[in-house]
């Protein structure tokens, strides 16, 4: 498999969530996530949701994408895939981050 490098000048990082209709069961062994009520997007409070958490560059090509539980937390979920974002890309220390909803950080800084 060929290796592409990526050398992003700016991440967007940003969360949304999904409403969904059934019924979809728990499995509490930690690897699956839990569809379930939260703060929906959309306001359809009365519907099962889950979330994802994406990471682009100045493109808009996706470089990391994580599902995560439907009340899942946008402000902890952004830390950590920014994180984690950063642990698996050799990103250059130029880097910027930018999340919009919340805030704007410089990343690589405390590599």
């Amino acid at each position: 498999m060929k290796q592409v490098p990526i050398n992003p000048h700016f991440c967007h990082t940003d969360t949304t969530n999904f409403s969904v209709y059934g019924d979809y069961d728990h499995d509490d062994n930690g690897k699956t996530i839990n569809i379930t009520y939260g703060h929906p997007k959309d306001k359809r409070v009365d519907l099962l949701r889950f979330s994802i958490s994406m990471v682009t560059d100045q493109k808009g090509i996706p470089l990391f994408v994580r599902v995560l539980d439907g009340n899942s937390s946008d402000k902890k979920a952004l830390i950590k895939t920014i994180k984690e974002l950063t642990q698996n890309l050799n990103l250059d220390e130029r880097s910027t981050m930018l999340q919009t909803a919340h805030f704007i950080l410089k990343i690589m800084s405390k590599r």
